[in-house]
């Protein structure tokens, strides 16, 4: 019998359009005649189509699983801090160390852990003076790592596959690592790596509040200066990672907010584009990238102090990371999550508690628990997971777990192939639920216990002959009386549906456009009504006015008058764009100085606070952006409870007395931020003055429900008269932000 071949068949994977046809289905059951010439779009079909099958055959055999404990010369980890394998399948055959673990053992020491098939591992020295390893990354036929060197300062560190004797780099001799450099030195602070499968790597550096990124055109052997870029973040870096999909470089920060990069030759000018921040990201913390099959997945789990949190946290992009949706986690998950990898169209997850190993066929927006040969009374924590040669891979600190796969390669001297069967993943499982150790006895069957978890065995009882069945006919609804009978239904028993309302063929109309009404009529499956997204004027009724200034509005137009006998003149209204308690609002508002007072200091501002406004302002509560002349700078203030704080100021774009200051503020659960702006309209662009984050937000529901506009002196003679125009605000529940 031949030998099995040792690469797998690929035919017009990236066919240009009109290069795969399907034969008519004519042809399925006869083939094509003796001395027919069928046109190469059929042919290539017939192509791809049987390749494609070989591949998916070659992926992992999700149903069994061998697990390995590592013994012999392998360290015996303390922590798994990266795993990485060389995934070039014309290098599967040449009995490589392709496998490579790292992380701390017992001391605390620095590990490298490696592996010619995923199952046996040895020990192997690490570069000199290297103190700690943070991570791994194959690049090619290279090996990176980066970590603390002699505990001064954070290095990395690369190596060739190929060197040494033939099983590869992973030799016992430390010298064989060269430390990565730059023109001026070492590549230093190396948070993340990232690969684009050819021979170009990038490498994220975090150095203080600095974020940088790298470029290696020669699969990370040198890292020359001038492939460098910083980012403008909000943040430092935490996670990179390469769309192979799109061609572009994702970056992710400390407080979730997201870059995508198209590299050009002059990685320098390569700009760079902030996208979307992660819903509900945390205020700081590490936040990991990962990208495969054209989506990208972050994830979290813990905060920047290295603490868990309190439950992960895990976030989906499809479009290259323009956008991110969160996703929600299993609870059983809660904040074990160690690793997210992608393998052969699966996402999978590793934890530190039972069930360990998790999967996703829909782009990580679904978890399903994968069962493994672990005994869920022990820990077998998973750390990471890899995914080659049709195997997913995961290893714990002592141990690895693999899929067996579906169609191996050709064996060869160089190959481990295990002549025991492997661990059946549902040998002790009823669709993915755990069942009870005793085994049911004849006549038993298995019943779910909810409390244990567990399918158990049960004796049923024995049915009992029932009451006699009735033969009276069911009466429609409303013609018989209600009543009670000791006999059973019949099994036609039926009783008619009222009748249903004709269905109405109006139009909805648009939120405030129509009066409301009733109707006999059903609404149409397609009822709807728009959301008001979109900024709407203030309207001149509804103002309650405050201080002791005068205050009024007319025709969109609020004048406050301020004597020097007087501080200042306020106007508020009730917030009716959002609930109470879940505030979320943007307001804006053009604010002129059109009389001045002689000295002192003339300011105004837009806000938003509580109902309780004394002519004191003692007990406001809320948040204020407030512009003087006087001062030249335009601030973000907070108040809770009789003391404003502020929180950062910049020069205003415009005078109070151009006529062309707007001020605008964005109140949400998410936080708060303040901008200034300058025109005759509605800036297309604005200043950010400050923002804060929610958890310096004013607490308790509905304590945030007013809007607010306002106008003061300090000191001078004269009266000063401000109109403050253009007043505007939207809701942000459910609308862009």
């Amino acid at each position: 019998m031949a030998q099995r071949p040792t690469r797998l068949p690929r035919w017009a994977y990236d066919a240009p359009g009109g290069q795969l046809v399907e034969p008519p289905s004519s042809y399925a059951a006869a083939g094509f005649y003796t001395g027919e010439r069928p046109p190469a779009q059929w042919i290539n079909y017939q192509l791809h189509f049987a390749s494609a099958w070989a591949d998916y055959l070659a992926g992992p055999g999700w149903g069994a699983w061998t697990r390995v404990a590592h013994g012999g010369s392998a360290p015996v980890f303390t922590s798994v801090t990266g795993l990485a394998v060389d995934t070039d399948d014309t290098r599967a055959g040449l009995g490589r160390y392709r496998y490579v673990a790292v992380g701390a053992i017992t001391g605390p020491a620095a590990a490298i852990g490696v592996s010619r098939t995923g199952r046996e591992w040895l020990d192997r020295d690490v570069p000199t003076g290297c103190d700690a390893i943070y991570g791994v990354a194959v690049l090619g036929d290279r090996c990176m790592i980066w970590g603390l060197h002699s505990s001064t300062d954070r290095r990395a560190w690369q190596t060739s596959l190929d060197v040494g004797d033939p099983s590869g780099i992973y030799t016992s001799d430390a010298a064989y690592w060269d430390t990565c450099t730059d023109s001026v030195g070492n590549l230093t602070d190396t948070v993340a790596v990232a690969y684009d499968g050819t021979s170009e790597a990038f490498a994220l550096t975090v150095a203080g509040a600095s974020t940088a990124l790298y470029r290696s055109r020669n699969k990370g052997q040198t890292w020359p200066v001038g492939g460098s870029r910083t980012f403008v973040a909000t943040s430092v870096g935490t996670g990179l990672a390469w769309d192979s999909t799109r061609a572009r470089l994702l970056v992710v920060g400390s407080k979730g907010d997201t870059y995508t990069l198209v590299p050009t030759d002059d990685l320098i000018t390569s700009p760079y584009t902030q996208r979307q921040t992660l819903p509900s990201a945390p205020t700081t913390g590490t936040i990991h990238l990962r990208a495969g099959g054209g989506t990208c997945i972050a994830w979290a789990s813990l905060d920047a102090s290295g603490t868990p949190l309190a439950a992960s946290l895990l976030w989906r992009s499809d479009d290259g990371g323009e956008t991110w949706a969160a996703v929600t986690l299993p609870t059983a998950i809660g904040a074990t999550l160690t690793d997210v990898a992608y393998a052969d169209g699966v996402w999978v997850a590793t934890t530190t508690a039972a069930p360990y190993l998790w999967r996703s066929d829909d782009g990580g927006a679904t978890w399903e628990r994968v069962q493994l040969p672990l005994d869920e009374s022990s820990s077998w924590a998973l750390h990471r997971a890899v995914y080659a040669d049709g195997a997913v891979t995961a290893t714990g600190l002592t141990w690895t777990v693999q899929t067996a796969r579906a169609t191996g390669l050709a064996p060869d001297s160089s190959r481990v192939y295990s002549p025991e069967p492997g661990y059946l993943a549902d040998a002790g499982y009823l669709r993915g639920r755990r069942i009870a150790a005793t085994a049911p006895t004849d006549g038993q069957v298995l019943v779910w216990d909810a409390t244990g978890g567990v399918w158990t065995p049960e004796t049923p009882e024995t049915p009992s002959s029932g009451p006699a069945l009735s033969s009276a006919t069911p009466q429609p609804l409303g013609v018989a009386s209600a009543g009670v009978s000791a006999d059973a239904s019949r099994a036609d028993h039926v009783h008619a549906l009222p009748t249903i309302p004709a269905v109405s063929s109006a139009t909805p109309q648009p939120i405030g456009t129509a009066t409301a009404g009733v109707s006999t009529d059903a609404a149409r499956a397609d009822h709807v009504h728009a959301l008001n997204t979109g900024l709407i004027s203030a309207p001149d009724t509804g103002w309650t006015a405050a201080g002791d200034g005068t205050a009024s509005i007319t025709s969109g137009v609020a004048t406050i008058t301020v004597t020097s006998a007087q501080t200042s003149g306020v106007l508020r209204r009730a917030q009716v764009v959002c609930s109470p308690h879940l505030p979320a609002v943007e307001v804006i508002a053009r604010a002129t100085v059109t009389t001045a007072p002689t000295g002192g200091t003339p300011y105004a501002g837009v806000g938003c606070v509580n109902a309780d406004i004394p002519a004191n302002h003692s007990t406001v509560r809320g948040w204020l952006v407030q512009a003087s002349d006087a001062t030249n700078q335009i601030g973000l203030y907070r108040n809770e409870s009789g003391s404003w704080v502020g929180l950062g100021t910049i020069v205003p774009p415009a005078t109070l007395a151009s006529g062309t200051l707007w001020l605008r503020l964005v109140y949400s659960a998410l936080g708060v931020s303040a901008f200034a702006g300058s025109g005759a309209t509605i800036p297309s662009s604005w200043s950010l003055i400050a923002s804060a984050a929610a958890s310096v937000a004013i607490s308790g529901p509905g304590t945030v429900s007013q809007i607010v506009v306002y106008a003061g002196r300090s000191g001078g003679s004269g009266d000063l008269v401000c109109d403050i125009e253009d007043i505007q605000w939207r809701s942000l529940l459910g609308a862009p932000t």
